[in-house]
């Protein structure tokens, strides 16, 4: 898990930087906000993960699970509209962030050792 926080946070980081060499400041902080909105719920997640489950009581690990990924969904959805709401904040660069920060989910999760 903490392979693929690094990896957000270094992806998240990066298309920041990108974002602000090629374009903006705004956009750079609005592609850092959209990865922030993904990494810090799925650190939650993980914390949740190694701190509470014991791997001796499947189902409660089970349980653990299910309610650590709603706890996450909800997270995100509350950060996004939180953000959106209080910042002006350009959709399309907040997305890119967001997206990239998934991608890293998807191509280090599976392969995750």
């Amino acid at each position: 898990m903490q392979k693929i926080l690094l990896w957000q946070l270094v992806i998240v980081l990066l298309l920041s930087l990108i974002g602000v060499v090629f374009w903006q400041m705004p956009t750079g902080l609005a592609i850092l906000a959209g990865g922030l909105l993904v990494l810090v719920p799925n650190a939650l997640f993980g914390w949740m993960l190694w701190r509470w489950v014991d791997p001796r009581y499947p189902k409660r690990a089970l349980s653990a699970l299910f309610f650590g990924e709603t706890l996450k969904v909800c997270l995100m959805a509350a950060f996004l509209v939180a953000l959106l709401h209080f910042y002006a904040v350009p959709l399309a660069p907040l997305l890119l962030g967001l997206c990239g920060t998934f991608l890293v989910n998807f191509i280090f999760g599976f392969n995750a050792k």
